[in-house]
């Protein structure tokens, strides 16, 4: 199987998201990508703000470069939905091996990222939260007219959320893991300089 070339990762921009989830407006994984290393990145500051040790650029490298990575292989996949990926894990004993082989084949630097990672179970976990509030956030404009779907698959992401804090605090009790809650308020209630540019400096004019 041949890797993904430039030309082909730049088409992520037109693979899109949420195919069993009625949403509002389209979002592509290009988008989700971007807009989750925003996020990884703000988490893996508050993450280490009460702790002598700060993140390493080498850190933020990594958890930009696996937020960037992470769902290259849906260009071959599309976005398979949640429902049917857990149908196959239940009926292919083999599944995720094979489907991790191809996203291998595919993106041959993303094993080198997920080494990375692997070495520091904390990014992991910080990776997976960005990924959910990453959809909180997207969920906040974007939710569609089925409601009864869309609170559904909101408290879902929620509740992953407090499993993700509760296991940091388990396994990694010196970091800072109420940094999910505060990103999270920030995404959902969080002021704006752009919405509010009347009121706020947004620059010195000293400078």
């Amino acid at each position: 199987m041949q890797p993904l070339s430039i030309l082909d990762k730049l088409r992520s921009r037109n693979i899109t998201r949420w195919h069993t989830v009625l949403t509002s407006m389209n979002q592509s994984v290009a988008e989700h990508s971007h807009c989750m290393g925003i996020i990884a990145e703000a988490l893996l500051d508050e993450l280490f703000v009460d702790v002598h040790n700060k993140p390493t650029i080498e850190d933020k490298y990594w958890v930009l470069k696996y937020s960037q990575q992470h769902d290259l292989a849906e260009l071959y996949s599309c976005d398979l939905s949640s429902i049917y990926k857990s149908l196959l894990n239940k009926l292919i004993p083999d599944f995720k091996r094979v489907t991790d082989a191809i996203e291998t084949a595919l993106l041959p630097e993303l094993e080198k990222t997920k080494g990375y990672i692997c070495l520091q179970p904390e990014l992991e976990l910080i990776l997976k939260a960005a990924d959910l509030l990453e959809a909180l956030n997207f969920f906040k404009y974007g939710k569609g007219l089925d409601v009864e779907h869309n609170n559904i698959v909101e408290q879902k992401i929620m509740e992953a959320l407090i499993a993700i804090e509760n296991d940091g605090q388990k396994r990694f009790p010196k970091l800072n893991w109420h940094c999910i809650k505060y990103i999270q308020h920030e995404i959902l209630n969080g002021k704006s300089a752009i919405n509010n540019f009347e009121k706020v400096q947004l620059f010195d004019p000293a400078l």
